[in-house]
């Protein structure tokens, strides 16, 4: 599990927390996503250099992300009104291949002392992984998937332009509220504030419902689709702690 997760984390941060030019410029330009897969690279092999063959699962982590989000790309430009659907088949595809790399691995079979200098650094603090992946799931990722769906759902009803990235500023209200809201879920004694972690966006919905269409439906989207992953991630999380 934590060469797992460590090695989920590595994607994370490659695919949710690059620069917004660097976004634009992978999905436009060969050369940008070739620059994306080399960061995504060289943060999983510092997870991986020491194990047997780590350079063999290197370069198999790099080609299939590289063939997954080129054939995104190039399925993009011929499905519009399907981002949401291409983005879940791409993450998924990504989890697939590091679930591979652990099935050869074995990492639960081999002593510490064969596995990577990472690994054997961050094994007495692997209990804070999974909340690491979760709070970067949550606020990064998340905040991507609104941002599709959004996309998908203007590009099927001739709502709204279509857009190339989502910046930071557009989506800080509700990584704030899904931080806090999944903070409060994890604390036994306050898990029953959860719903005024959104007490912002409650409040703009309710006052601003009669304006913009277009701006209305992505604050629904980004409310709706932040409630359920905040109490999904909390749930997992929740499990995580009970088995552990």
């Amino acid at each position: 599990m934590t060469l797992f997760l460590s090695l989920l984390i590595a994607h994370l941060v490659a695919d949710f927390m690059q620069p917004a030019s660097l976004v634009k410029w992978t999905k436009r330009s060969v050369y940008g996503l070739l620059v994306h897969v080399l960061a995504y690279t060289l943060l999983s092999a510092i997870v991986l250099v020491g194990y047997d063959l780590w350079y063999v699962w290197l370069g198999f982590l790099a080609i299939t992300h590289f063939l997954i989000d080129r054939t995104k790309y190039h399925l993009s430009d011929r499905l519009k009104g399907y981002e949401t659907h291409l983005f879940l088949a791409d993450q998924t595809l990504h989890v697939i291949a590091l679930g591979i790399v652990l099935f050869f691995l074995k990492p639960g079979t081999i002593a510490l002392s064969d596995t990577s200098a990472f690994i054997q650094m961050i094994t007495p603090y692997k209990i804070y992984l999974p909340y690491i992946a979760g709070y970067i799931s949550l606020t990064f990722a998340v905040s991507i998937l609104v941002f599709e769906t959004d996309r998908t759902y203007g590009l099927r009803h001739g709502a709204t332009a279509p857009r190339m990235i989502v910046t930071f500023k557009e989506r800080a209200q509700g990584m704030i509220e899904r931080t806090v809201g999944l903070t409060l879920l994890l604390f036994n004694n306050l898990f029953f504030l959860f719903p005024l972690a959104f007490i912002a966006s409650i409040l703009v919905l309710y006052k601003r419902w009669s304006t913009n269409t277009g701006w209305r439906r992505t604050i629904t989207i980004e409310f709706t689709v932040g409630w359920f992953f905040t109490l999904a991630i909390a749930s997992i999380l929740r499990l995580f702690i009970f088995f552990s």
